[in-house]
């Protein structure tokens, strides 16, 4: 187990915004970080509850110390001295700031896994339709296929990840290839389709795109993805900056195709993948639902 939490961080080529990669946080995380924050001179402008919901001010710090409202807010924005220096926080583990944060939060990484996790026992609907959506991914079924969209936490904002896959520079974290092998092992696919940085089988197609690296399109089974992805995940150090670095699969739209699925999502495979997340994820209520889909 890791000591704490490594703060994965990018930067935009030619822009002001850093963007870091947090654990996907727990209500008491997330006021602790804000507070450490307003003891370091910030001012807390404005928090989001859920989209679209905004709160400022004294109203805000009550909503946010005040237990009996218990879910983690969507976001909340905090400046430091002028209108150029903020950093807007999100749940999910996103955060984005205009300068070099790390020093404001060291204290709070070194201690993350200090934090009591939140398990909420959801009922999953069944059947559970042709949508799903939590904070780590979303899957829409079609007929006997299924397709996954990951929601890496750098990919999150347009303005930022638009020029980063132009770049060939599409980032998932240790946490995030931990979901996609939950879900090869959740469904059991028999083939998977989508692009992948390097040739996995030998009549992968070669995809080649103006101001992009190569690519490769390939069919493969689960059982050499799920290989692939344990391997990479015993056996990579991922680097804490990530500018430089490149994912194990880039695919256009981040999307992974199951075909001929074996089984369907059940309580218990998320139950699993919350267990197994336990340096990522504080509270379930980011496995189990998103926060379009609950009346906060």
């Amino acid at each position: 187990m890791k000591k704490y939490f490594k703060l994965y961080s990018i930067r935009k080529p030619s822009s002001e915004i850093i963007s870091y990669a947090l654990p996907f946080l727990s209500k008491s995380q997330f006021h602790d970080i804000v507070k450490e924050l307003l003891d370091n001179g910030f001012h807390l402008s404005t928090l989001f509850p859920k989209p679209g919901i905004r709160i400022k001010d004294t109203i805000a710090l009550s909503w946010l110390a005040d237990n009996r409202k218990n879910l983690p807010p969507y976001s909340a924005t905090l400046y430091l001295k002028n209108i150029r220096n903020y950093v807007k926080l999100y749940s999910n583990g996103k955060l984005l700031s205009t300068f070099p944060i790390e020093s404001y939060i060291t204290d709070f990484l070194k201690n993350v896994l200090n934090y009591k996790r939140m398990f909420r026992r959801y009922e999953i609907p069944k059947p559970i339709g042709q949508r799903f959506e939590n904070n780590y991914f979303i899957l829409n079924w079609l007929n006997d296929h299924l397709k996954i969209f990951l929601k890496s936490r750098f990919e999150s904002q347009k303005y930022l990840w638009l020029t980063n896959r132009k770049a060939n520079k599409y980032y998932i974290l240790e946490d995030e290839l931990m979901v996609l092998i939950h879900l090869c092992k959740i469904f059991k696919p028999k083939k998977i389709e989508c692009l992948f940085n390097f040739p996995v089988e030998k009549d992968s197609i070669p995809i080649i795109k103006p101001g992009c690296n190569l690519m490769f399109k390939a069919e493969t089974s689960s059982h050499i993805l799920l290989s692939l992805l344990e391997d990479l995940l015993l056996n990579y150090e991922f680097p804490v900056d990530l500018k430089k670095s490149k994912s194990f699969i880039i695919s256009e739209d981040s999307s992974i195709i199951f075909k001929k699925l074996n089984s369907e999502l059940d309580f218990k495979g998320l139950s699993n993948m919350f267990k197994n997340l336990k340096n990522y994820c504080f509270d379930s209520f980011h496995i189990f639902r998103s926060y379009y889909e609950i009346n906060v």
